[in-house]
């Protein structure tokens, strides 16, 4: 990974730049505002992956219960993958996530067809956990995906 990448929450003035990054990388996109929102919201952890002031990538999660903290939506620009961007951003939701409070599962959805993105989260500790038949639309399925981020077979104790 470039040395010059690193993680930290998101503030409002990041909301737009957030937005775009979405935008670039993913078919469904929150808009502008609902990233305020996010930011705003203390049941969620919205974090930006910088590279030379600019932000490369994103990961967005919210509080189900007090157990489940879910990835809403994870966006990493195609020139910056591959290089472990996507990976610290995942294991900066899990610790952000335990300094608010301890919790079991990190868990997201995925579409099948999105192969990349699948690999990914599989090399990250996430298993399928539930096939969902037509969840992104007409013959557009997709998989619940979870991490039991305190797995006794675990030999990294966050699992990500």
């Amino acid at each position: 990974m470039e040395s010059n990448i690193y993680v930290k929450q998101a503030i409002c003035k990041d909301a737009n730049e957030i937005h775009n990054v979405n935008k670039k990388c993913l078919p469904v996109c929150y808009s502008h505002k609902e990233y305020i929102v996010y930011i705003l919201n203390i049941k969620v952890i919205l974090l930006k992956a910088v590279c030379d002031d600019n932000i490369v990538g994103y990961a967005l999660a919210q509080w189900y219960s007090d157990e489940r903290l879910h990835i809403m939506s994870f966006a990493v620009l195609p020139e910056f993958r591959c290089k472990g961007v996507g990976k610290l951003l995942v294991n900066s939701v899990y610790e952000h996530g335990l300094k608010k409070k301890d919790f079991s599962q990190l868990t997201l959805y995925v579409q099948k067809s999105n192969k990349v993105a699948l690999k990914f989260y599989e090399n990250n500790n996430f298993e399928r956990n539930a096939y969902l038949k037509n969840y992104y639309g007409l013959k557009n399925h997709g998989y619940y995906m979870v991490n039991n981020v305190h797995d006794a077979d675990n030999t990294h104790s966050s699992k990500v």
